[in-house]
């Protein structure tokens, strides 16, 4: 597929309209075709078909290519099952540890969804970028965009910190596709 994303479409080849010269026999009764025969039909040039390619891939193959590393640091937490606060629990996402006030980028361009606190997650962003994807930044210590507001790929949206239910600044960072936790590092370059 060389589209890649969901339902994405990709024009592979333009189509173009084929011309061709008829020579008809017409019949009218007062002014009005009550009969039409084709008498002789030449193609002055082909049509071209227009050829789309829509995609199929979904969840991490689909994700591939997509996204970005959302910020710099050292990941301290990987996706999957851990220990911590004395009980095993599935973690949905990827820990990137840094100082407070780090940067945090938009690892795909998309529209904010959410922009405030939210339980655990402290601070959080959660952008949705079409077919299915969104990502969700939590710990935030400051906000710099709105619920509402479309981010590019690589903009500043928010800075690192430790709110919510955090052991130390870092970015709990996840990907997820239909609402469904993906592992990021599978998705990330």
């Amino acid at each position: 597929d060389p589209t890649g994303i969901l339902h994405e479409r990709k024009t592979l080849q333009e189509g173009a309209d084929g011309l061709e010269e008829r020579t008809d026999r017409v019949t009218r009764r007062c002014g009005v075709e009550i009969s039409r025969e084709t008498l002789d039909t030449k193609i002055l040039t082909e049509p071209v078909p227009q050829i789309v390619s829509v995609g199929t891939a979904q969840g991490v193959e689909a994700a591939q290519g997509r996204f970005l590393w959302p910020t710099t640091g050292q990941i301290t937490s990987p996706f999957g099952y851990r220990t911590i606060f004395g009980s095993t629990s599935f973690h949905r996402g990827l820990d990137i540890a840094n100082a407070a006030g780090t940067d945090i980028l938009a690892s795909a361009g998309g529209t904010v969804t959410w922009a405030g606190p939210k339980g655990t997650y402290g601070n959080l962003l959660i952008l949705d970028h079409g077919n299915g994807f969104t990502t969700y930044y939590a710990h935030c210590s400051r906000l710099l965009v709105t619920e509402g507001d479309t981010v590019s790929q690589g903009e500043k949206i928010a800075l690192m910190g430790s709110t919510g239910r955090s052991t130390g600044s870092h970015l709990h960072f996840e990907v997820r596709w239909q609402d469904e936790p993906l592992d990021p590092q599978k998705c990330l370059p």
